[in-house]
């Protein structure tokens, strides 16, 4: 009998042990890779950027830190979050493709692109053939929709692809483009940082995006702890919608409108 009373309390001590271990295992930071894409993602700015900041305030409220991996572009980012040598990739547009190789969080917001140009261009557009005859420049990486895509692949448009937005912007305030698709506080925050505020008022956006499209995160499928990380993400996402949190970094945006 006092046998039996001597291995329930080893049982339990064992348990305890491996709760503990547990704990330990599940307090080390989620590494989350990001590249620059500012005000959403950069080094620069406070928390990584406007997304990243998003991020954290969805893990923080699941108690769980996060430490941010600066790639040199989105390609490696992406790279090395699919090759499971991080733990998650922030922010990507929705792309069925990603499905692939990552867990796909709950839609974090929606976000549009539209053509930028230069006033004394007389620009409209209702379909990509539209576009014939124009220059564009894109970002390399990106993606616009596959209407878009195909018409570049088949040499129908004109794209010029660059790796930042801060080119894509310099391109058009020399008027080495004729268009660019951006995001309109991406297009303002450049020239706000590059000194070319001034020029704001020679350029317009068409009011038809060339898409709107969500922004997710990527957890790793090779990952055996993605399914419960993303978990612990949808629920903090959750909560900080519910509780203001996430629209109070959102509206940072103001700034660069």
């Amino acid at each position: 009998m006092s046998k039996g009373f001597e291995v329930i309390p080893r049982f339990f001590l064992l348990l305890i042990f491996l709760v503990s271990l547990s704990s330990v295992v599940s307090s080390k930071p989620l590494t989350i890779t990001v590249s620059e894409y500012p005000p959403y993602h950069s080094k620069d700015l406070p928390g990584f950027g406007i997304n990243a900041q998003i991020v954290t305030a969805a893990f923080e409220s699941q108690n769980v830190s996060i430490d941010y991996k600066q790639m040199n572009t989105w390609k490696e980012a992406f790279d090395h979050a699919a090759q499971g040598k991080a733990d998650a990739a922030a922010l990507w547009e929705y792309n069925q493709a990603h499905e692939e190789d990552f867990l796909i969080s709950e839609p974090v917001y929606k976000i549009s692109a539209h053509f930028f140009y230069n006033n004394s261009l007389d620009f409209s557009w209702r379909n990509v053939s539209d576009l014939k005859g124009y220059t564009i420049s894109a970002l390399i990486g990106g993606y616009y929709g596959d209407a878009f895509e195909a018409a570049e692949k088949s040499g129908d448009i004109k794209v010029v692809r660059v790796y930042d937005e801060t080119e894509n912007v310099k391109k058009l305030v020399d008027g080495s483009i004729d268009l660019a698709p951006l995001y309109i506080t991406s297009f303002n925050y450049v020239l706000k940082t590059q000194g070319l505020g001034d020029k704001r008022s020679e350029f317009s956006y068409h009011p038809k995006p060339l898409f709107t499209n969500s922004v997710h995160l990527l957890m790793p499928k090779s990952n055996p702890q993605s399914q419960s990380n993303m978990a612990l993400f949808n629920q903090g996402l959750k909560e900080i919608k519910s509780n203001g949190a996430m629209q109070s970094i959102l509206n940072d945006h103001l700034n660069y409108r």
